[in-house]
């Protein structure tokens, strides 16, 4: 009996070799375990490697890592003015108005050109994962698929 492939993405705010984020590794795990049973993964990231400065530091493209297809866009503009403050109350156990938690999602972590590719790209995939779930790459590109 032959399997048919499946093909999955994972959407992570960034991912590689080193890459010391649980949600990183967890999810790296998954989709080695997924590729060595004969499906189709990619992962699909930021250029970004520092998780507290989120500049764009790996260059935009298509990469394999082992059995990994990784393709990477650039972080888009944040306003760390209104994001910053935010977080802040955040931290301090506040609750913000849901208009404040929409600007903290929108000036988080996002990549309009990666929101770009799954509007476009979606229904290639059988699956999309999106992780960790508190980044605005999860938030608004779960939205889009």
């Amino acid at each position: 009996m032959v399997k048919n492939s499946r093909k999955f993405a994972f959407v992570l705010p960034r991912f590689g070799e080193g890459f010391a984020g649980g949600a990183e590794a967890l999810s790296a795990q998954l989709a080695q375990q997924l590729a060595k049973h004969g499906d189709s993964v990619e992962i699909l990231t930021t250029c970004a490697k520092d998780n507290r400065t989120w500049e764009n530091e790996l260059p935009a493209g298509t990469e394999k890592l082992g059995d990994l297809v990784v393709r990477r866009f650039p972080i888009g503009e944040r306003d760390l003015n209104l994001w910053i403050p935010i977080q802040i109350s955040i931290s301090e156990g506040m609750r913000p108005s849901v208009g404040d938690q929409l600007d903290w999602m929108d000036n988080g972590v996002i990549s309009p050109e990666l929101f770009a590719f799954i509007n476009e790209c979606h229904h290639e995939y059988d699956a999309l994962f999106f992780a960790p779930y508190l980044f605005g790459l999860t938030f608004w590109g779960s939205l889009i698929a």
